[in-house]
């Protein structure tokens, strides 16, 4: 009797990331084992990668809503019935050519995980600088050099790069009350995959987030706003707790403090810094709600 072969779908929420998409799509295509359909959702056509068309049949693209949460959504309407994994990745991703095979073997050590992170060798959206193509190619070869380590739980899945066994995720879907960026939507998401499950972190499946940005002062308001205004949403709605909500808010408000004295992003920080205020002039006013972001 022949192995069971199992299906895999790919989502990737794009906006004005058109260079890191067209690279995303060039490494799933060169997976050791190629994802059945990617599912490319996005604001507009003009967002979409040069010579997308190329791959009709295998990408589908998804035209018409805006913001992380709701372009993933729609993707997910367009799943496949039949799809054993699904994975999300942010349009500024590039993975090594084993990640879904390795995924998919992760999967199979246990039917109790039901959502997976990978392994991201370099960072630009935690590191504030971002990657360039030259450095994740460097990164990925010298990753077949290290030993890697045991799969292990986390609590949250990344949500730049990770995956999800669909029957156990059917019903679920990002909340849309986070609009645009969408800050905290994996968190949100994860907290309720876990009741199903377990959730780990597969050190094998290696990924480098760039980091690109996509634009400019308005969308570092729109952030600013975002992380102060997020986590006491998710606080009120129950999916966090106070403490945890606590450490979301004065880590980033922290760091925005420093980085608008001193450093090369000052005036990124500053305006971040800004939307920090309006959030908690809101929320003194009682007039705190995720929306708000989407009227500046």
């Amino acid at each position: 009797m022949g192995a069971t072969i199992l299906k895999t779908a790919v989502i990737v929420a794009t906006v004005n990331r058109q260079d890191h998409l067209a690279r995303l799509i060039r490494d799933l295509s060169q997976q050791t084992v190629r994802p059945d359909v990617v599912l490319v959702s996005a604001p507009e056509a003009k967002d979409l990668c040069a010579g997308i068309e190329g791959y009709v049949g295998w990408v589908v693209t998804i035209i018409g809503r805006r913001g992380a949460s709701a372009q993933r959504n729609a993707a997910l309407d367009h799943v496949p019935s039949d799809t054993d994994f699904v994975f999300f990745f942010d349009d500024d991703m590039t993975l090594r050519n084993d990640y879904i095979e390795n995924a998919i073997s992760a999967f199979a050590v246990s039917g109790e995980i039901v959502g997976l992170t990978g392994n991201v060798l370099l960072d630009g959206a935690g590191s504030g600088r971002p990657v360039s193509f030259p450095e994740a190619d460097e990164a990925f070869v010298l990753s077949f050099e290290s030993p890697s380590e045991i799969s292990t739980k986390v609590a949250k899945l990344y949500g730049c790069n990770f995956a999800v066994r669909l029957n156990a995720a059917t019903d679920l879907r990002f909340d849309e009350r986070l609009p645009l960026y969408s800050w905290l939507e994996d968190l949100d998401f994860s907290k309720r995959l876990a009741q199903r499950g377990a959730l780990v972190r597969e050190f094998t499946c290696f990924g480098v987030h760039h980091g690109s940005p996509s634009g400019g002062r308005t969308q570092h308001l729109r952030f600013g706003y975002s992380q102060i205004t997020n986590p006491v949403y998710l606080w009120r709605k129950g999916s966090i707790k106070s403490a945890n909500a606590a450490v979301l808010i004065f880590r980033p408000l922290l760091a925005n403090l420093r980085g608008a004295l001193s450093g090369d992003s000052k005036g990124a920080r500053r305006a971040r810094l800004k939307g920090n205020a309006m959030s908690v002039a809101d929320l003194v006013r009682g007039r705190l709600t995720p929306e708000r972001i989407t009227t500046f």
